[in-house]
């Protein structure tokens, strides 16, 4: 007997343009294997360095209304194309909180966005999709934005 392809899919919203492109494909995905599909949107701690510049409970209260609507908006295409959708909000580092997610709700597949970072970025604030490909027991599809050619 074998099992069906990613009956439950996970994707990252944060509402980039390349999370916005992952959205696209999870939809698609989940629409063409009849996935029901979590939409996550995760709240990152303000660092030590962003408490200290002031930034506050209102930009924290900014924070969570955008990821309430970019997992809303995420749901809401996806039940326009026949697709079950649940919204997922949640805070913490972003690695660890959808790897854990994942784990916990034994996902088929994790889908997220790729984000063209420098070096140093990357170095400072490491990469969601570079962790979730190295640590997280289900396949993680990442999904390219096309490059920005100057």
């Amino acid at each position: 007997m074998t099992k069906a392809f990613f009956q439950r899919a996970l994707v990252g919203a944060d509402g980039t343009d390349a999370s916005q492109l992952a959205i696209d494909v999870a939809i698609a995905l989940a629409k063409r294997f009849g996935s029901e599909l979590h939409c996550i949107g995760v709240i990152r701690p303000p660092s030590p360095e962003t408490e200290a510049e002031g930034v506050g409970f209102e930009q924290l209260e900014r924070d969570h209304k955008a990821i309430r609507d970019q997992v809303g908006s995420c749901a809401d295409r996806a039940r326009g194309e026949g697709v079950q959708a649940i919204t997922v909000e949640l805070d913490g580092d972003p690695e660890s909180v959808i790897e854990n997610y994942g784990l916990e709700n034994e996902f088929d597949i994790i889908i997220v966005g790729h984000h063209h970072l420098n070096r140093f970025r990357r170095f400072l604030e490491g990469s969601t999709s570079d962790s979730l490909v190295e640590h997280s027991s289900a396949s993680v599809l990442v999904v390219r934005a096309p490059s920005q050619e100057s």
